[in-house]
């Protein structure tokens, strides 16, 4: 019996119906503004780790979250981990847990560049005026 020849970049034990990529994606970062609501919380921190566990992600993935909290590193890496077990739809392995936490990052806003309470917004409360109108 003869081996059987296989072209270049193909995998023989591949299911042809199978559509997902065909290799992992590179080196990537991804940077999460408002990740502090209710959507990043639900369906998106859930789907990174969906693609990690799959083996779809590279492992030098890395989330950047921007959020109007005053949160640690570590933080952030808590509240992701409650919202992958809670809503993730593969079953949580700590050590793609650990892997993928390793990229995570906070950064909340500087303090003065948020909005104070009961201070007025400039262009708030003023009534539109068309540059037509007479």
């Amino acid at each position: 019996m003869r081996p059987t020849a296989i072209a270049p970049g193909q995998n023989p034990l591949r299911d042809p119906r199978d559509k997902r990529l065909p290799r992992i994606a590179g080196p990537c970062i991804l940077v999460l503004f408002g990740v502090t609501g209710d959507l990043a919380r639900n369906k998106i921190m859930p789907a990174i780790y969906d693609l990690a566990n799959r083996g779809l992600l590279s492992p030098t993935f890395s989330l950047v979250g921007f959020g109007r909290r005053d949160w640690s590193h570590e933080d952030f890496a808590t509240m992701v981990r409650e919202s992958v077990r809670a809503h993730a739809r593969t079953p949580f392995h700590h050590e793609v847990w650990q892997n993928l936490a390793e990229g995570f990052r906070f950064v909340a806003p500087c303090p003065h560049t948020l909005p104070q309470r009961g201070v007025a917004k400039p262009g708030r409360g003023v009534p539109f005026r068309s540059r037509h109108a007479r």
